[in-house]
Parts: structure tokens; sequence; C-alpha cells
């Protein structure tokens, strides 16, 4: 059973859920707050009471940690450190999703029990095929023998630098006699305009850029001929966007010095770009002739294994 709707009811959802089921088990997941700090406080009390309740009844926590370091939105820091030491203290385990991510969590939460889990592909449904077809017409009226095309869509936060860096990127190629243009998107323009106008502008103004301002209902591989997914978050977490890229069989473009690139370099999903982009010539000759270990990173990262590993948990008490 999901909790849908705001968080801030935790509480009232786990006692309307014991009167009818009394459960194995809850799992929490983002601890994200608000920037009202009325808001965050009513999320903290309710999931406090929450983790009482489950003591008192002995219902089993878990804790899947999507971000090892801190949580993507943080609006107050303290709150955010204590409600993550309530879950640190009373999870019977925490989850990271991945086995690399483990040791850091172990570094990062020393009172706890640590495993992994993964996330997966998925499907997506309802698709925008308008916008789809925009992008495929954009890449078929700028294709030529030399052209590289690369795509760069999500959301935007502190940690997604790859949108940051597409200016610095673009203009090491042009330097390095690379024709690259880049498919750019997401609910991004809001965020840029307020911390990164001069990006935002790039983004509109550049000819080697087809810009998306919003959500675009794609998988990657409905776009034709892209090379690379370019996206290197600084955070200690594995995004989404490389079990979809893997699954269309698109290698990943990641920046040095970030876990986004120890996360390719072990999986074999792409290349790692250094941050002065002098290497950039190489990696663009290497993701059009290099063999990448898709299948064996998506084999061993899954919804079912996921699932199998929560299954054998709730059925062992563990």
């Amino acid at each position: 059973m999901a909790l849908h709707g705001s968080p801030i009811k935790w509480s009232l959802f786990y006692i309307k859920s014991s009167i009818k089921y009394k459960p194995k088990a809850i799992i929490f997941r983002y601890l994200n707050d608000y920037p009202s700090l009325g808001k965050t406080l009513l999320r903290f009390f309710s999931e406090a009471l929450t983790i009482a309740m489950a003591k008192i009844n002995g219902t089993a926590i878990y804790w899947i940690c999507h971000n090892v370091d801190k949580e993507t939105d943080s609006y107050y820091p303290y709150l955010s450190k204590i409600r993550r030491n309530l879950l640190q203290s009373y999870s019977e385990r925490i989850f990271v999703l991945d086995e690399i991510l483990v040791p850091y969590a172990i570094k990062a939460f020393p009172k706890a029990k640590v495993d992994n889990i993964s996330f997966g592909t998925f499907e997506i449904k309802n698709k925008d095929y308008d916008r789809i077809k925009e992008i495929n017409d954009f890449i078929t009226e700028n294709k030529s023998d030399r052209t590289i095309f690369g795509l760069c869509i999500g959301s935007i936060n502190y940690k997604t630098i790859h949108f940051l860096e597409i200016p610095k990127l673009l203009q090491n190629a042009k330097d390095q006699g690379i024709d690259l243009k880049l498919i750019v998107g997401g609910p991004i323009s809001g965020y840029l305009r307020e911390k990164h106008p001069e990006i935002f502008s790039y983004y509109t103004e550049s000819k080697n850029i087809f810009f998306v301002d919003g959500f675009i209902k794609h998988e990657e591989l409905d776009i034709r001929e892209i090379s690379f997914v370019f996206k290197s978050n600084t955070d200690l977490s594995v995004p989404l966007s490389y079990y979809t890229a893997a699954k269309a069989n698109v290698p990943i473009m990641a920046i040095e010095d970030t876990f986004s690139a120890e996360i390719v370099i072990a999986y074999n999903l792409g290349e790692v770009v250094n941050k002065d982009y002098k290497n950039l010539s190489q990696i663009i000759e290497k993701v059009n002739n290099t063999k990448y270990s898709y299948d064996s990173f998506l084999r061993k990262n899954s919804w079912d294994r996921t699932a199998l590993k929560l299954k054998k948990y709730l059925q062992n008490g563990e």
C-alpha cells in the first residue's frame, strides 16, 4: 500500500492501515522538506509519531535512502539531520541504490545496518509524440556525416551540474572541431531564470541546442541517433536516467570526480570527460565505437531483484 499525497499524512496513514491490516513494515524514501517551516515541522512530527507507533506495534521500519549524503531539497538542514538520525537509529535496514554506495552509507550511517537495492527500467505511457517528433525533426534537419547529437533532459537542482556545464561543453566541442548539437529539456527554466539567467539565455539563443522548456514524456530509445546522454550528479546517488539510457543502449557521458563517473566506470556504461573537456574528442570517438555493458548492468539492477530482496527481509523479520 502506498501513501498518496502529502507525506505529512504519514501518521494518519499508518493508523488507518493498522486498523485494517496491521502492516509488517513501513518503508520511508525521500525526506525532502518544504520552504515552509510550518509544513516541514508537521512532516517531522508526523514521521516521528509514525516511527514511535511502529516500534510499539512491532512494525518493521525500512528506509530507501536515495541520496546518501543529503536530501535533494533541504531548506532546514538542522531538521533534515534530525529526521535522518531518527531513521538511522530506528530502521531495521537502510537500503541504498547500488552496492558501490554501501561503503559511503556505512560511513554516513554508522549506527545502522546497510544493504543495497536498485531501481530499474520502466515504460513511459501516454508519450508526448508531438514533442518527440519535433526533436527527431531537429536531428534530421541538422544531420550530417560529422554531426554528433547528445541528450541532456531531466529535472534541475544543486546537484545536476550537467545543465550548467553545457556552454562549456559546446565551446570545447567547437574548439576541437566537433560539430556537437544537444537536445536539452525539462522543468528547468524557473530555476535557471532565478539562479543562472545567463545560461537560460544561452539555451534559448544557441543554434546548437534544441531546448524544451518543460516535461518531456519520452524514452531515450524514442529519440534517433543520440550518441550519448550527458548527465553527472554531484551527490551520492544513482540517477534514474542511467537505467533508461542503458535500456536504450545509449552511453553516458559523466564528468570526472563525481559519483556518477564512478558508476559509469564500474559498470562500463559510457565515458568520463575531464573537467576541462580536453579529452572530449577522444570521448566522442569512443562513444561511437565502443561496446558497453548495458545488459549486465540491467541484469544486476532491476525492480525484480529489489522486490525479492525486500521480500526476503520481510519474511525473515530482519
